[in-house]
C-alpha cells in the first residue's frame, strides 16, 4: 500500500510490483513469481542486448543447434512446455 502512495506514476509502480512479485512467465500461465533463468535484473538492457547478440551469434553459427546439445534439449523441453499462441 506505501507504494502506491510513493508512486506518482504507473510505471513506476509497475517497476516496484515487479521488483516484490516477480515477472512470472513470459511464455506461460503464472502471472507471478521468479523464472528459472537469472538475470541482473530485467531493467539491464545492455545485458539483454548483449544475451540477444550471442543468441542470433549461436543460431547464425548452427541454426540446428547440434554443437550444442544441451541448448538444443533445454528448448525442446521449453517448446514442449509453452504455448506460444
Amino acid at each position: 500500500m506505501q507504494a502506491l502512495v510513493n508512486c506518482s506514476s504507473g510505471f513506476e509502480l509497475a517497476k516496484l510490483d515487479l521488483k516484490f512479485r516477480g515477472p512470472g512467465e513470459v511464455y506461460g500461465i503464472e502471472q507471478k513469481g521468479f523464472p528459472e533463468l537469472k538475470m541482473a535484473s530485467l531493467f539491464d538492457y545492455a545485458l539483454m542486448k548483449q544475451a540477444r547478440e550471442q543468441a542470433i551469434k549461436i543460431i547464425n553459427q548452427n541454426d540446428g543447434l547440434d554443437r550444442w546439445p544441451l541448448l538444443k534439449e533445454k528448448l525442446s523441453q521449453w517448446e514442449n512446455q509453452s504455448h506460444l499462441e
